[in-house]
């Protein structure tokens, strides 16, 4: 029981006295109050981790959150909200542990929380989704002190405006967004400190296309098919499956209990080079089909980034291509792929892509050159170069050696 009484009418020993000879006066409860029936829909957004947790189908949960009559002991909160119970046994869980990291004031452009995607899920028809630049989530997770597959926020072209609630070390990577912290230029490439209250936010575009934001335990948000990546068309995983919005908490996904370490840095030599437009390209199992004259303007001219752009592909103006042989029968692709459609127009497929088509590939960028095709932005123009397996080995290794710079002795 709570009692709010005025110290100048009453004092705390009077009060109890009055408390208890009420108490013992008290008629026992014999008509129960009105039974009000409240149509409920189950879709709230923790429904998946509930049913994990107590090892229970949708369908049980449901039975068994329906079954009794529940009393409303107190109403509080906020107006209107009531307490009920008793729950069944069979329901129990413990208190959820807040760990909200920021709050969003501004969202960005497009804002999304992305880790390494969902390979494993190819399949079964899933894109692998995740980060765009891989290379650049990847080294924001390591300086922050993550392992690389935690979760991210990747933003594009315009950054977010965030506020820290709590202490934490973050880490930002990837395009130069202008970032700020506290209406001051931040460094990136870095491990910085954030106090509770500081303010993250990012002035404008001024390289690049997507950055990236590592916080020290990761961002937390909804797993579906084993990666918390945000998968914009069907609206799953991250953030509710949609990009952030004002108003949204960012929650870690783990409260780290080791010491955080800031200050650790990417070399400089090893910093991409992200106005490098030439993407190493090896050939793809259509090449044959383009006539000479197009093969040479494929590895020799320029082609530039289209409107039609996004996580899924970009649509390329350029020379038109001039395919030769059958229709195709569809087949399984990768991230890098380059198409060319029946108008003889080129697309470079993302992260985001579809996992088979019937389009001939005429090329695949490889995987080194593709955190510089994730800066690429609408306008921007680009030419590919040939390389040999090795050649592509040789790169590969060499951003692996600058990730593992950064991994903790």
């Amino acid at each position: 029981m709570t009692v709010h009484f005025d110290p100048d009418q009453a004092t705390v020993g009077s009060l109890g006295a009055a408390i208890k000879r009420l108490s013992a006066k008290r008629p026992k409860l014999e008509v129960p109050g009105r039974l009000h029936r409240i149509p409920v829909v189950y879709d709230g957004e923790d429904l998946e981790d509930v049913t994990r947790t107590l090892n229970l189908s949708r369908d049980e949960l449901i039975a068994m959150h329906t079954r009794p009559i529940y009393r409303v002991f107190l109403v509080g909160f906020v107006p209107g909200w009531a307490y009920l119970g008793p729950l069944p046994e069979e329901l129990y869980l413990p208190r959820r542990k807040v760990t909200a990291v920021f709050g969003v004031v501004e969202p960005g452009l497009l804002t999304t929380v992305q880790d390494l995607g969902r390979p494993g899920a190819i399949a079964s028809g899933v894109p692998p989704s995740g980060a765009m630049d891989r290379f650049a989530h990847a080294a924001a997770n390591l300086l922050a002190g993550n392992e690389r597959n935690q979760a991210t926020l990747e933003c594009t072209l315009s950054g977010p405006q965030l506020v820290a609630l709590r202490p934490c070390l973050v880490a930002i990577t990837g395009a130069d967004l202008g970032a700020h912290i506290n209406g001051r230029a931040a460094p990136m490439w870095t491990g910085i400190f954030l106090a509770a209250g500081d303010s993250l936010s990012f002035a404008g575009r001024r390289s690049g296309m997507r950055a990236y934001v590592a916080v020290s335990g990761g961002f937390d948000g909804e797993r579906w098919l084993g990666s918390r990546s945000t998968y914009l068309l069907v609206s799953r995983g991250g953030m509710h499956g949609r990009p952030l919005k004002a108003g949204d908490e960012l929650e870690l996904a783990a409260d780290r209990s080791a010491p955080m370490v800031a200050g650790r840095q990417l070399a400089a030599s090893m910093l991409p080079d992200y106005s490098e437009h030439t993407l190493a390209v090896m050939a793809g199992p259509h090449l044959k089909r383009l006539d000479m004259t197009s093969r040479k303007a494929l590895l020799g001219q320029v082609f530039k980034v289209s409107g039609q752009a996004d996580r899924m592909g970009y649509r390329l103006d350029g020379p038109p291509l001039t395919l030769t042989g059958d229709e195709l029968l569809s087949f399984g692709l990768a991230a890098g792929s380059i198409q060319v459609v029946n108008s003889g127009q080129a697309i470079m497929l993302m992260a985001d892509h579809q996992t088979a088509g019937g389009y001939a590939v005429v090329a695949t960028v490889v995987s080194a050159s593709l955190p510089a095709a994730a800066q690429l932005g609408p306008g921007d123009e680009l030419r590919f170069r040939a390389v040999t397996e090795a050649q592509a080995g040789v790169m590969r290794r060499e951003l692996s050696a600058a990730l593992a710079s950064l991994a903790s002795p």
